[in-house]
């Protein structure tokens, strides 16, 4: 299953990623106008890594302590093909983050930084998406990375909210 992460240097991890798993993205709604006001990246094809689902294939990435490298690789990758819809500049691209990725902080910040610069997109065309996966309260890093992300970009949505453990915490608790 890590055959397409290369040797560990970014870049090839960057091609790998590209060329091995793809993303989807599903039309978010505006139920009252039915106009389609953004784009939730999803990641596919996770099967062809040997893992069984993305988030297996998360937490593997986690447990060889490279998430935050990959995970950013993905980031990369979503908005290579967010830049492909015609009239983006006027919807969001909603991009997962795995919360420890968040936690780790900077590599996360450097690449959505980065290619909202490359892709001249603003913070009204990004939010970030927050999974129940991670709990925040645990971390105060953690949060405060969070926070951070929230600062530099905008907008947070909690991803599957009720489905998880972690965001109901951190909406109850802060």
């Amino acid at each position: 299953p890590a055959a397409i992460l290369g040797d560990g240097d970014i870049s090839l991890v960057h091609q790998n990623i590209a060329r091995v798993l793809d993303i989807a993205f599903q039309p978010i709604v505006d139920i009252h106008s039915g106009r389609v006001f953004g784009f939730e990246a999803l990641l596919r094809n996770v099967a062809a890594t040997g893992f069984a689902s993305p988030v297996a294939f998360f937490d593997s990435r986690a447990a060889a302590g490279d998430l935050p490298e990959v995970e950013s690789a993905i980031v990369r990758l979503a908005f290579e093909r967010f830049v492909r819809i015609q009239g983006r500049e006027n919807v969001k691209l909603f991009l997962n983050l795995d919360g420890r990725t968040i936690a780790a902080g900077e590599p996360i910040r450097s690449t959505i930084a980065a290619m909202k610069r490359r892709y001249g997109l603003s913070d009204a065309n990004l939010a970030i998406e927050v999974t129940e996966r991670y709990d925040f309260n645990a971390n105060d890093a953690g949060f405060r990375a969070l926070l951070d992300l929230r600062a530099e970009f905008g907008s947070l949505t909690l991803d599957d909210f009720g489905a998880g453990e972690g965001s109901g915490q951190l909406v109850d608790e802060r």
